[in-house]
């Protein structure tokens, strides 16, 4: 039951911009699980993500709300009848998501209509990971290997959030003494 609970949970939150990959996740259950279960965990995972895709946008209109300016600078991409499928299909792919979620924020997307495309695009992709699953004969130890790649998103991500802020800090620090030194040159250049 707490396998099932856990898998739930991260089918909704890894179909949102918390970067945790899905498909080492589906594997991994697909491979530990009987057929049955396996097949049941695509469905579920499917409903996840259109879940996770409908959350998404209604947080990206709160925050829209929030703070209206964010999206202002940027190229809105007309919202057409190809937006949806053309959803599902890069649900489908094994690509990052990401331009997606932009569009689908810059396209104010309809949250009911983005997750069904999310939804659609991803329960074949999920029917697909079950179904080479149970061809494949894997060592023991790659569950291991599978949940990190899962999560090394995240690690990434922190790590390079880390790296990042530490140049921040080294450019401010740069920064800082330029204008130093600019204030100096000015308060020499006035006597």
């Amino acid at each position: 039951m707490i396998d099932w609970l856990a898998f739930i949970a991260l089918s909704v939150v890894s179909n949102t911009p918390i970067p945790l990959a899905f498909d080492p996740i589906m594997l991994e259950f697909a491979r530990t699980h009987p057929a049955d279960q396996a097949w049941t965990a695509a469905i579920v995972g499917a409903i996840g993500a259109g879940v996770g895709g409908t959350l998404e946008m209604f947080a990206f209109r709160v925050l829209g709300r929030r703070y209206p300016n964010v999206g202002r600078g940027l190229f809105r991409a007309p919202s057409g009848p190809w937006f949806y499928p053309w959803t599902a299909v890069m649900a489908l792919m094994p690509v990052p998501f990401t331009v997606v979620r932009v569009a689908a924020y810059l396209t104010r997307a309809k949250p009911s209509l983005y997750g069904l495309a999310v939804m659609a695009g991803r329960l074949p992709r999920h029917a697909a990971i079950v179904a080479l699953s149970s061809r494949l004969t894997l060592p023991s130890w790659v569950g291991a290997l599978l949940m990190l790649l899962a999560v090394s998103p995240l690690l990434l991500r922190r790590w390079v959030g880390t790296a990042g802020r530490v140049a921040g800090a080294l450019d401010g620090v740069s920064a800082g003494r330029v204008q130093q030194e600019a204030s100096a040159a000015r308060a020499a250049a006035e006597r």
